[in-house]
């Protein structure tokens, strides 16, 4: 599931190139499966568009794996569209 908001209709620019988004994903494994067990990630951020074609993303993602503790990453990226 993913949720994304960006406050289009407001008078700042800076604000109006503002996104935020959330997102969540769940995979269950069958009982029994060689392979690793279930696994849960949440992931919050925020973007900023330079252009209708650049971004730069800030987000911070928590990945529980099974029983263990869950981790968490901050990734901060740039991309360009062609």
């Amino acid at each position: 599931m993913q949720l994304a908001i960006r406050p289009a209709f407001v008078k700042s620019k800076f604000v109006r190139n503002l996104e935020f988004a959330g997102r969540y994903s769940a995979l269950n494994n069958p009982e029994g499966a060689i392979w690793a067990g279930n696994q849960k990630q949440i992931g919050l951020g925020v973007n900023y568009w330079l252009n209708w074609n650049s971004v730069l993303k800030i987000d911070y993602m928590t990945n529980k794996m099974g029983d263990e503790a869950s981790e968490g990453s901050l990734f901060v990226q740039l991309a360009f569209g062609f």
